[in-house]
C-alpha cells in the first residue's frame, strides 16, 4: 500500500526535530544553574539581643555600687550569659540536624543525578551506533497507513521520554547544587555559632570567677559582710511584697481563666490534688536542708528574720524538678531570691524555687511532677554554697515544708 507523502513527511519532520533535540548544539544550550542560598541564622540578632539585655542592666544597676549591687549585677550578667548559651545550644543542636538532613539529600540527589547520567548515556550511544535516521527507516518499512501511525506514535513516546529524562537530569543537577550550597551556608553559620559560644563560655568564666572574689573579699571584713547581709535582709523583705503582688495577680489570672474556659479544663491543675499529697510530696532536689523554716538568726549579725521556705543544699548545675503538676504563673529575679520560678497547683497553692542559676520553664508552661524547672545556684545569696531555696505558699502566706515533703 502506497503510503500519502504528506502523512510521511510530517512524520518525518517530527522525528527529525525529537533527534535535534538530543544533537551536540542542544546540548551545548544547557540551562544556567541555580545557586540556592539558604538565609543565615539570625546569629546576629540574637547576638544584639543580648547585648542590649546586658546594657540595660548595666544602666539600672550603675547608680548603686554597694556590695549587694555588685552581687546582683553579676548574678543577673551570669543569668543572661546563661540564657544567651542555652540558645546558642539550640541554633547549634538545629543547625547540625539540618546539616545531616542535607548530607542525606546530598548522597541520594548525586546518586539519582548519577543514575540518570548514566542512563542516559547509554542512549545516547544506541541513537549514535544506529544513526539519526533510523527512525526514518522504521517509518519507510511499514507495510500499511496504520502501521505507519503506530510507529510515529511509538517514535514520539520514545523521544517524550527522551526529553523528559533530559530534564530530570537538569532538575538533579540543580538539586545536587542546591543542596551542596544550603550546605555550606549552614557549616558557615555552624562555626560562627561554635566561636560565639566559645568567647560566651570565657566571659561567662570570667563573670563566675568575679563573683566568687567578691564574695571573699565581703567575708574577709566583718564591717562589709554585715552591712551587706543587713541591706540583703532588707531587700529580701522587699522581694518577698513584690512576691505577694506576683501571687496576687496570678490568683485574679486564675480566677478569670475558671471563668474562660470549661469545667474540665480548668479542672486540670485545680482539682485539690494537691491539698491531698502533704508528707507524700517528692523533693525538688536531693540534698541536706541546710535552712530550717519559721525564726532564724543570723550568726553574724545576731538578728532574727523568718525564712518561708528551707535552703536544701546541691552542687551548682543539679536539675531542680517540680513537685507537683501546675503551672508557671513566675519567672524572675528578686533580691534575696535571685532567679526564681513559681508553680500554681491550684486551690490557691504554690510552689517556689529560688536561687536557680538557670531556669528551663517560662510563664504558662504546663509542668508535672519531676519535671525539670531549672538548675540550682547561688543568685541572690551571700552564702557560697550552692543551695536551693524552696518555698510551699497558701495564697501568699507560707507554709512550712517539712511537713509536705515525704520522707
Amino acid at each position: 500500500m502506497r503510503i500519502p507523502f504528506l502523512i510521511l513527511h510530517s512524520a518525518f519532520c517530527l522525528l527529525s526535530s525529537a533527534f535535534f533535540f538530543f544533537s551536540p548544539l542542544a546540548f551545548a544550550a544547557n540551562a544556567p544553574g541555580r545557586t540556592s542560598e539558604e538565609v543565615r541564622a539570625s546569629l546576629e540578632r540574637i547576638r544584639r539581643e543580648a547585648e542590649e539585655n546586658r546594657k540595660r542592666l548595666r544602666r539600672t544597676e550603675a547608680r548603686e555600687r554597694s556590695v549587694v549591687a555588685q552581687l546582683d549585677a553579676l548574678d543577673r550578667e551570669m543569668g543572661l550569659a546563661r540564657s544567651y548559651l542555652k540558645r546558642l545550644d539550640a541554633e547549634a543542636q538545629r543547625l547540625t540536624q539540618e546539616m545531616r538532613g542535607a548530607d542525606v539529600a546530598l548522597d541520594v540527589s548525586t546518586r539519582a543525578l548519577a543514575d540518570r547520567q548514566a542512563g542516559f548515556a547509554r542512549r545516547l550511544r544506541d541513537i549514535y551506533k544506529r544513526g539519526r535516521l533510523q527512525g526514518l527507516q522504521m517509518l519507510l518499512s511499514a507495510d500499511s497507513f496504520t502501521g505507519l501511525l503506530r510507529r510515529s506514535r511509538y517514535l514520539s513516546a520514545v523521544a517524550r521520554q527522551d526529553r523528559e529524562d533530559y530534564e530530570a537530569i537538569l532538575r538533579d543537577r540543580d538539586a545536587v547544587a542546591a543542596t551542596r550550597a544550603r550546605l555550606s551556608a549552614q557549616q558557615e553559620v555552624f562555626e560562627a555559632v561554635r566561636g560565639e559560644k566559645e568567647a560566651q563560655v570565657k566571659a561567662l568564666s570570667a563573670q563566675v570567677e568575679a563573683r566568687k572574689r567578691l564574695l571573699r573579699e565581703v567575708r574577709r571584713s566583718v564591717k562589709t559582710y554585715k552591712a551587706a547581709e543587713a541591706q540583703l535582709a532588707r531587700e529580701r523583705e522587699r522581694s518577698e511584697e513584690a512576691l505577694r503582688r506576683l501571687i496576687a495577680e496570678a490568683e485574679a489570672e486564675r480566677a478569670r481563666r475558671r471563668e474562660a474556659q470549661s469545667s474540665a479544663s480548668a479542672g486540670r491543675v485545680d482539682s485539690g490534688a494537691f491539698s491531698g499529697q502533704r508528707g507524700r510530696l517528692r523533693w525538688p532536689v536531693r540534698g541536706p536542708v541546710v535552712g530550717r523554716f519559721g525564726r532564724v538568726q543570723d550568726p553574724a549579725l545576731k538578728t532574727w528574720t523568718f525564712n518561708r521556705g528551707v535552703e536544701i543544699e546541691a552542687p551548682e548545675g543539679t536539675a531542680v524538678q517540680a513537685v507537683a503538676a501546675g503551672r508557671v504563673e513566675a519567672v524572675d529575679w528578686f533580691r534575696g531570691y535571685g532567679w526564681f520560678a513559681l508553680v500554681g497547683h491550684g486551690d490557691g497553692y504554690y510552689t517556689l524555687y529560688a536561687h536557680l542559676s538557670e531556669v528551663s520553664v517560662r510563664v504558662g508552661d504546663r509542668v508535672e511532677a519531676g519535671e525539670g524547672i531549672g538548675m540550682s545556684g547561688d543568685t541572690g545569696t551571700l552564702d557560697p554554697r550552692a543551695t536551693l531555696h524552696f518555698e510551699i505558699l497558701k495564697g501568699s502566706e507560707p507554709e512550712d515544708p517539712m511537713t509536705w515533703l515525704g520522707r
